[in-house]
């Protein structure tokens, strides 16, 4: 018999195991008895913590969300490395818990969690694509980036380049840990983007990239 558990901690619980079944099952093995085992419940005891599946489903959400926002957002260094500390953390979170990944991009299993759902996932992925925006911007603005590059482009490239190590296996034989290649992968961006300059040389005096382009 399952150990009692205040409801608070076994919502987490259920949370949990919901985000498990999802990565492992996908949306059509996602049931209250897939959950229910991994957690050491009935289906009928599940519902003693959630009114419904569907309240289950905005539980994996809320839960992706907590994780994914945890020690949000960087701190320190110039724009690009929080950037940089952001890309990583996230391909690492993602890769320790990939039924995050398919909670935030899944558009059946943001319909099956009703338009509150639909919401949070949203919220989620347009927080997350300002921060890259704001530190592209700043990072510009600094010029710490390549001149001409157009910030949603390069806000593209990033989001981008981290879904693809997510999603995309390695190639055979070529296996690397996630928080590896979302390392290189990172100072391969880094290189292509920034400006091959050392700021700390640059004269004193010297205008940045937004006052040289106000100055234009």
């Amino acid at each position: 018999m399952a150990e009692r558990q205040p409801t608070d901690s076994r919502q987490v619980q259920i949370a949990d195991a919901a985000l498990q079944v999802i990565a492992e099952e996908g949306l059509g093995g996602f049931t209250t008895a897939a959950i229910g085992k991994l957690v050491g419940l009935t289906s009928g005891s599940l519902f003693r913590h959630f009114p419904s599946k569907q309240a289950i489903v905005r539980a994996a959400i809320a839960r992706a969300d907590e994780l994914l926002f945890a020690a949000f957002p960087p701190q320190g260094g110039n724009p690009l490395d929080r950037l940089g500390a952001f890309f990583r953390q996230r391909v690492r979170l993602v890769a320790k818990n990939p039924g995050i990944a398919r909670v935030v991009f899944s558009e059946q299993l943001a319909q099956a969690a009703g338009d509150k759902g639909r919401t949070a996932v949203g919220a989620i992925k347009q927080r997350s694509l300002e921060f890259i925006r704001e530190c592209v911007t700043q990072a510009a603005d600094e010029g710490l980036l390549v001149e001409g590059l157009d910030v949603e482009a390069v806000v593209t490239l990033v989001s981008g380049a981290a879904l693809a190590i997510v999603f995309t296996e390695a190639p055979t034989g070529r296996e690397l840990p996630g928080e590896e290649r979302a390392e290189r992968v990172w100072s391969t961006l880094q290189a292509l983007l920034g400006k091959r300059v050392d700021l700390a040389s640059r004269p004193r005096g010297e205008p940045r990239g937004r006052e040289r382009r106000a100055a234009r």
